[in-house]
């Protein structure tokens, strides 16, 4: 996924949404003091039995520019 547009008028947050499979919807928003929260929701990227593992066995990796962040994902379904 390439860069997000803008999302409003506030300047603070961005924002990508789609129906298709896949990544869904992406929210990044600027939270003050340097600290984004950024929220992902995909359909179809977990089988059943990877839906029910622990969420330390499945991490999102996000990229900002030349940084990676790792996080489990918490909230699962199949």
């Amino acid at each position: 996924m390439g860069p997000l547009p803008p999302a409003g008028s506030s300047g603070r947050s961005w924002a990508f949404k789609t129906k298709a499979s896949g990544v869904q919807q992406v929210k990044l928003k600027d939270v003050g003091g340097g600290v984004f929260k950024v929220v992902v929701k995909a359909k179809g990227w977990f089988s059943a039995g990877a839906a029910n593992d622990s969420a330390t066995n499945t991490l999102l990796t996000v990229s900002f520019g030349p940084r990676c962040f790792d996080h489990a994902a918490t909230k699962k379904s199949d």
